[in-house]
């Protein structure tokens, strides 16, 4: 499954990821999918919202590999 990221995982990781999870997924196996790919990132990811069809999406969202799924990790700014 491609993966969006954005803001510091995507300077350090790219635009886009690709991870096998089983389908169908949820938000929580696909944080902790990732977790596993990137451990440098695990923290982060784990802090990060999933979003599914440009919808945030709880930890227990189901998705198909049809989805369009993003990782948004937590931003601040002022």
């Amino acid at each position: 499954m491609n993966v969006q990221l954005f803001s510091l995982l995507a300077e350090e990781l790219g635009e886009q990821v690709t991870v096998t999870v089983a389908m169908p997924a949820t938000a929580a196996t696909l944080k902790a999918a990732l977790a596993a790919a990137y451990p440098a990132y695990a923290e982060l990811i784990a802090q990060s919202v999933v979003a599914v069809d440009q919808d945030y999406a709880t930890d227990e969202q189901q998705f198909t590999a049809t989805a369009e799924v993003a990782l948004i990790p937590p931003v601040s700014g002022g």
